[in-house]
């Protein structure tokens, strides 16, 4: 490993340390984690991934989220599991919440689960999975 890289991968673990502090893991699901603990993703942290399960941290001066996504089989098929967890940062948190409420409901929460689920299909489905259930008439 280039000493560039090194001192990144410190760097990272540093960052590790500080979020996973923030909340309780056992110790066996940190070291049983696909990912190290910190690695960034988009505008996030991830702070475990697991075969079936995820969860990432975002931080801004208004407010802390914490995004989890669980898979778990149903019958033939699946169901994901989406939370978002938001904790206050400053005295804006709230207004901040309240004024972009209609934001997340109706425009990225729909297009972030739409892109999930083709992305879905894309890998997954059979050619009869991507299709809508066709109500009767």
């Amino acid at each position: 490993m280039s000493p560039g890289a090194e001192s990144g991968h410190r760097a990272v673990h540093r960052v590790a340390q500080r979020l996973l502090a923030r909340i309780v893991l056992q110790e066996r699901d940190r070291r049983d984690s696909e990912i190290v603990p910190g690695t960034p993703h988009s505008a996030f942290r991830l702070l475990y991934r697991f075969r079936d399960e995820e969860l990432s941290e975002i931080r801004n001066a208004v407010v802390q989220r914490y995004v989890c996504f669980a898979l778990t089989r149903v019958q033939a098929s699946y169901r994901l599991y989406w939370a978002v967890y938001v904790l206050p940062v400053s005295r804006l948190t709230r207004p901040y919440l309240i004024v972009i409420e209609p934001l997340r409901r109706f425009i990225l929460y729909p297009v972030m689960l739409r892109r999930i689920r083709r992305a879905w299909l894309g890998a997954y489905a059979t050619p009869a999975a991507g299709r809508r259930r066709q109500t009767p008439r």
